[in-house]
């Protein structure tokens, strides 16, 4: 016997399952793609040590106290709350055997990177950026040319991924409730682990009105309130400089030393470039295309008040690092090595990776606009900026510039060998390990030395 109901009058029970379903494996590819890219972006000598703050801060508190306790995953780390990285740490220490811990770390680390991409990559969609554009904004999250250099694959700097969401999460409009609150539970868990992301909060209000952006404010200014009073409990005791012209002048010359350079690649090649043409021309060769792109959006784009944002964002974050950890003076030291003893490119700062990728956020707004607008022109053009993009990327791809700095001469295993023997001795209660970069250590509790 047939069936008589006609197809199009069967009910669909199964469509938003099926679309639930495919909205996640999407997701997973996102993230996973990231994750194993960003895990091989680092040398092996990066992924088996424990950097700086790493290790001795976040595992050694959570070896030494309650590893999923309030207490310690709110306690104050600079004058700032750092969530995510002690929850990472907690996770590190209670799931992992000791002797996998610095590997662990990273992966951790470069997961998390990969669930920032893929937020990043859904988004921007509520921007109604393209296709091309997303995966551009997916892809620059842990591609960006700098970001093997000291940022990727640790807790310590995890906070940078975090300020590259904030704008993206809260330009969004969530359409359902729950997708809502989902969303201002991200903004909480962002701006309790990064407190720069306080500066993009004002972006919630942009066309706040059914947007059902009430739940991300709730959750962002919660965040922010908590990041506050940690601050005023627990102030970080900085000096914070006197602004002159020469400093002013000096935070310029950063921009384009460090954010010009981290745009296009780890290693800056602005000095050597500057003593043979000049800083104009300097300026005008990293920065350039990305301040004409940003123009020609404003001109003629749909996109040029997000241009506009992205580019004054990369300015502000900037002064505002130049200012709290008053990187002139690093930039003073780097201007002022003469001409035949200046090296041919230097290591870009952390500071300015967020910045760089802000910049490269324009170039692949802009790309995907000219490819939407279809005619050959227009998507030759656009193409010529992702391939442009793409060459920095591949050519930056691996950290191994940076190999040395993030690298231990004693191995973590092979202290961990050792630490039976110190453990022995009488009176001793901790095994101290040596990690990256050289004049760190952190202490290991002999307790846990015996368990392996």
């Amino acid at each position: 016997m047939h069936d008589s109901q006609p197809p199009h009058s069967r009910p669909a029970t199964d469509g938003p399952a099926r679309s639930a379903w495919k909205t996640a494996s999407l997701a997973a590819l996102l993230v996973g793609v990231a994750a194993v890219l960003g895990w091989m972006r680092l040398p092996a000598s990066a992924r088996g040590v424990f950097w700086a703050e790493d290790g001795k801060v976040f595992v050694q508190a959570a070896l030494q106290g309650e590893t999923f306790g309030a207490t310690l995953l709110l306690e104050p780390y600079g004058g700032y709350l750092h969530l995510v990285p002690r929850v990472l740490a907690a996770m590190v220490v209670s799931w992992s055997p000791l002797a996998t811990y610095p590997q662990v770390t990273t992966a951790l680390s470069v997961v998390v990177v990969g669930l920032i991409a893929a937020a990043v990559f859904h988004l921007s969609a509520h921007l109604a950026i393209g296709l091309v554009g997303r995966l551009g904004l997916y892809a620059i999250t842990f591609l960006s040319p700098a970001g093997a250099v000291e940022t990727l694959g640790n807790l310590a700097n995890l906070h940078w991924y975090f300020l590259w969401l904030a704008p993206w999460l809260f330009l969004a409009r969530p359409r359902t409730r729950g997708a809502a609150i989902v969303w201002g539970l991200v903004a909480l868990v962002a701006v309790l682990t990064e407190v720069q992301a306080i500066i993009f909060i004002p972006l919630v209000l942009w066309r706040f009105r059914g947007s059902g952006r009430g739940w991300i404010a709730l959750g962002a200014v919660a965040g922010a309130l908590a990041q506050v009073t940690g601050t005023l409990l627990y102030p970080r005791g900085m000096t914070l400089p006197d602004v002159t012209p020469t400093f002013a002048a000096l935070v310029g010359q950063g921009f384009v030393i460090h954010v010009g350079g981290a745009a296009w690649t780890a290693t800056s090649p602005a000095l050597p470039l500057a003593a043979t043409w000049g800083w104009p021309a300097t300026t005008l060769l990293l920065l350039g295309p990305f301040l004409a792109l940003a123009g020609w959006l404003l001109w003629k784009g749909r996109l040029g008040g997000l241009a506009l944002l992205l580019v004054a964002s990369a300015c502000l974050l900037w002064i505002a690092a130049s200012v709290v950890n008053n990187l002139p003076l690093i930039i003073a030291r780097q201007v002022a090595v003469p001409t035949g003893q200046a090296p041919p490119g230097v290591l870009v700062l952390r500071h300015a990776v967020v910045p760089a990728m802000l910049l490269a956020a324009v170039a692949v707004v802009a790309a995907d606009e000219l490819v939407r607008r279809g005619g050959a022109r227009a998507i030759s053009a656009g193409t010529v900026i992702l391939v442009a993009l793409g060459v920095s990327t591949v050519m930056s791809f691996s950290g191994l510039a940076a190999a040395q700095r993030r690298h231990s001469d004693a191995s973590w295993a092979d202290q961990l060998a050792s630490g039976p023997a110190v453990c022995s001795a009488p009176g001793s209660v901790s095994l101290p390990v040596v990690i990256a970069p050289k004049g760190w250590q952190m202490l290991v509790p002999c307790e846990r030395v015996g368990q392996g």
